[in-house]
C-alpha cells in the first residue's frame, strides 16, 4: 500500500498516546494535543526562536579584507566557505525529504520542517557572502563545483543520502521492503547527519573563526555564528532522535548488529576533515595560529566523546586524544552566550527572538 497523506480513520495514536517516530500509521491531524516525545517538541521552540537573516550582517568591511589581505590568507576563507555552503545545501535539501517518507509523529515531521528550514537559512548565508563580497560571484561558484577536494568533504553523506532514497521512493509507493533494511536505512540518514552536524561543522567553523580571529572578516564571522549556534542545536536534534530510536523505540538490536556500517560514517567523516585540513593549508595558503595539525587534533577531541557515547571502535589510526581543546579560541565561539561584551563594541550574535519574559507581575493596569 502507498503513503496515504491524509489519514485520519486509521490513526488511533491520539488515543493510544504514542506517535512512533517512524514506521507507523501515516498521519492525517497536526496533532500537539497528544505529545509523544516532549523533548523533541522543547527541540522545535528552541530553533524557532533562534530565527535570523542572512542578510542582516553586514559585509562591507569583508569585501575590502578580500581585496586587501594576503591572498594566501583569503583563499583559506574562499575555499572553507566553498565546502560550508556545499554541505549546508545538500543539508537544506535532503533533510526533509529522506526522512519525511518513514515519519510518522508529529514533533518528528515539526523537526524535520524547522530543520530544512534553517539549512536552507545557512545555505543562502553562503551564497549572500559570495554576492557581497566578490565581483563575479557565479566564478566562485564556478571555482566550487570544479574542486574536488570541496567535493569530497561532503562524500560520506552524499553516499548514504543516495542509498535512502532509494529506500524511501519505495516505501512511499509501497513496495514490499524488509522491515529491518527500512529501520536500517533511517539510522544510518540518522548517524550521517549527526555525524555533518557534530564533527564537519564544527572542524569547519574552526577553520573560519581562526581567520576572523586576526581581526579580519568580522561580518562573515557573525553570520558563520549564527550559524554554528544551529548547527550545535541540529547536532541535538541528531543525537536525540537517535536515544529515542535506540532507547524507546527499540532499534538497539539493529544498530549492534550493523554497528561497523554505522561506525563507519562516522570514521569516513573524520577521515574526509583530516584530508580537508591537508588540503587548505596546502599551495603555501596559511592562517596565523592555525596548522593542519591542529585542525586535526581539534577534530579528534570533539569526535571522540561522539564515538564513546554510541559504543563505535575509536580506529587506531587516528592516534592519541588530546585531554584539553587545542583550539581555545572555539570556546568563545561555540558558547556565545559566554562572551562578555559591550553592545557597542561587536555586533551580539547570543540572542533569541521570540522570547519574551513577563515582568508585569504586582503591576496594576487601568483599563
Amino acid at each position: 500500500m502507498s503513503k496515504n497523506v491524509i489519514n485520519i480513520q486509521n490513526n488511533a495514536n491520539n488515543s493510544e498516546k504514542g506517535y512512533p517516530l517512524f514506521l507507523g500509521e501515516d498521519l492525517g491531524f497536526a496533532d500537539t494535543i497528544n505529545v509523544t516525545y516532549p523533548e523533541l517538541a522543547a527541540l522545535y521552540e528552541e530553533q524557532r526562536s533562534q530565527f535570523w537573516l542572512e542578510t542582516e550582517h553586514n559585509l562591507d568591511q569583508d569585501r575590502i579584507d578580500f581585496q586587501t589581505c594576503d591572498p594566501a590568507v583569503g583563499e583559506v576563507m574562499i575555499r572553507n566557505l566553498m565546502s560550508q555552503w556545499l554541505m549546508d545545501s545538500v543539508a537544506a535539501r535532503s533533510i526533509m525529504s529522506l526522512l519525511e517518507p518513514f515519519a510518522s509523529n508529529n514533533e518528528m515531521i515539526d523537526i524535520l520542517s524547522v530543520w530544512s528550514f534553517f539549512e536552507g537559512i545557512h545555505a543562502r548565508q553562503y551564497s549572500f557572502i559570495m554576492r557581497q563580497c566578490f565581483i563575479d560571484a557565479n566564478a566562485v561558484l564556478e571555482r566550487a563545483k570544479s574542486d574536488v577536494n570541496v567535493a569530497y568533504r561532503s562524500k560520506i553523506i552524499g553516499k548514504v543520502f543516495n542509498e535512502v532514497m532509494e529506500v524511501g521512493a519505495k516505501y512511499s509507493q509501497g513496495y514490499d521492503l524488509d522491515i529491518l533494511d527500512v529501520k536500517k536505512a533511517i539510522l544510518k540518514t540518522i548517524c550521517a547527519v549527526y555525524s555533518l552536524e557534530a564533527i564537519s561543522f564544527m572542524g569547519s567553523f574552526a577553520c573560519t573563526f581562526a581567520l576572523t580571529e586576526t581581526g579580519k572578516f568580522q561580518g562573515i564571522g557573525n553570520g558563520i555564528q549564527a550559524i554554528c549556534k544551529d548547527e550545535l542545536l541540529h547536532a541535538k536534534f541528531g543525537k536525540t532522535i537517535l536515544n529515542i530510536l535506540l532507547y524507546k523505540e527499540g532499534y538497539m538490536s539493529i544498530f549492534e548488529e550493523f554497528k561497523e556500517e554505522f561506525t563507519e560514517i562516522f570514521v569516513e567523516a573524520l577521515k574526509q576533515e583530516f584530508s580537508f585540513n591537508e588540503y587548505i593549508f596546502s599551495e603555501g595558503r596559511h592562517v596565523l595560529g592555525l596548522t593542519t595539525e591542529l585542525l586535526n587534533e581539534y577534530d579528534k577531541f570533539i569526535a571522540k566523546p561522539i564515538f564513546d557515547s554510541l559504543g563505535m571502535q575509536w580506529s587506531e589510526e587516528f592516534g592519541e586524544v588530546p585531554k584539553q581543546n587545542p583550539l581555545k579560541y572555539m570556546d568563545k565561539y561555540v558558547n556565545p552566550d559566554s562572551i562578555q561584551a559591550a553592545a557597542q563594541e561587536i555586533t551580539l550574535t547570543a540572542y533569541r527572538v521570540g522570547a519574551v519574559v513577563d515582568d508585569t507581575n504586582g503591576m496594576e493596569f487601568d483599563f
